[in-house]
């Protein structure tokens, strides 16, 4: 039986990478009850990460975070009353390669939204990204 070459760092998944298959609704529902983390996190560069939160319609945004240099980003976003809200961030990377896997999940259990995003110096990609969150 062939034995399979072991993985060099060339073919080894980035963390960014990793996580299984995107999951990008526009909307994601909970309840007031639930534990909901946003999650990034950024591979190959240090970025300078912003997450805002706006409740909808019409309120002013909150700046809920800003880092540099960290390559793993965790915020808990409850408890939240029930309403809509715009939850938005941005990844500034100083890089000509740059990737991000940002993420919320649900009572630490259920990812209910990935998405990755990857820059290289040929296909540069906006680090930005929303999702809205009801909470009912």
């Amino acid at each position: 039986m062939a034995r399979k070459p072991p993985a060099t760092a060339a073919s080894r998944k980035t963390r960014c990478e990793q996580g299984g298959d995107e999951v990008v609704p526009v909307v994601v529902q909970v309840s007031k009850e639930d534990r909901v983390d946003w999650v990034m996190s950024v591979c190959k560069a240090d970025a300078d990460v912003r997450l805002f939160r706006r409740r909808l319609p019409d309120s002013a945004q909150d700046l809920l975070l800003h880092d540099e240099g960290q390559d793993q980003l965790a915020v808990r976003l409850d408890p939240l009353p029930p309403g809509d809200y715009l939850f938005r961030w941005i990844a500034l990377a100083p890089a000509a390669e740059w990737q991000t896997r940002t993420e919320l999940v649900i009572n630490q259990k259920r990812t209910a939204f990935r998405l990755r995003q990857i820059a290289t110096a040929d296909k540069p990609a906006s680090g930005t990204g929303f999702v809205i969150v009801q909470v009912a």
